[in-house]
């Protein structure tokens, strides 16, 4: 999910399965900041992520309805009931965790360099954005509305919505394709593998 949504390991274990929803034909994540729901973003900003059809092929738009009936179609229920805020209050602590165990096991982590070596969960939205400028062929502030970065313009501070639409973040995130990474192993035998659009 961090690697087709570009948002931050903590963004994608907070949420809901009320922030799962579709709108004008296009499913979306919405990733809320909201302090009183214990709900965060690191720009104190919510915003859309467009559910990428390789991520929906994958199973995940099957693993919400499911995670749905199980609590009788609670919108507040956490769309990851097992986690749970470690020591310092962090609920993506323990995926974290797991994943840099999971880098260093297999060889492309040190173990010995605590943070250092560049490798983690944030290595998915520093791929997202190379992505975004290569294959969707973005721009910067593009990037910026598609990954929440702030925005320091005049016009950022005007009205209340944020920038872009579901529409538009759908085609944005369509057109990374990311050549050169296998996903079919991924799909079950019965779910074909997508055919993504070719670049020219």
């Amino acid at each position: 999910m961090c690697l087709f949504s570009g948002a931050r390991l903590g963004e994608i274990a907070q949420l809901r399965l009320g922030d799962v929803r579709l709108e004008r034909g296009v499913w979306f994540i919405h990733i809320c900041h909201d302090a009183g729901a214990g709900l965060s973003t690191k720009s104190g900003r919510s915003r859309f992520a467009a559910v990428h059809q390789l991520l929906e092929r994958i199973g995940f738009l099957d693993f919400h309805a499911k995670q749905l009936e199980r609590v009788g179609g609670d919108g507040k229920a956490a769309m990851f009931p097992g986690l749970a805020p470690n020591g310092r209050g962090q609920i993506s602590g323990t995926p974290s965790e797991w994943w840099r165990d999971y880098l260093t096991a297999i060889g492309i982590k040190n173990g010995e360099v605590q943070g250092g070596d560049g490798y983690g969960t944030h290595s998915f939205r520093h791929t997202l954005a190379d992505r975004l400028r290569s294959e969707a062929e973005l721009l910067d502030d593009q990037i910026e509305v598609c990954l929440g970065h702030n925005q320091k313009t005049v016009t950022s501070g005007y009205g209340e919505l944020p920038q872009g639409t579901v529409t538009m973040f759908k085609g944005w995130m369509e057109a990374v394709r990311f050549e050169g990474v296998r996903f079919d192993h991924l799909f079950s035998s019965a779910t074909p593998v997508p055919t993504l659009p070719v670049a020219d």
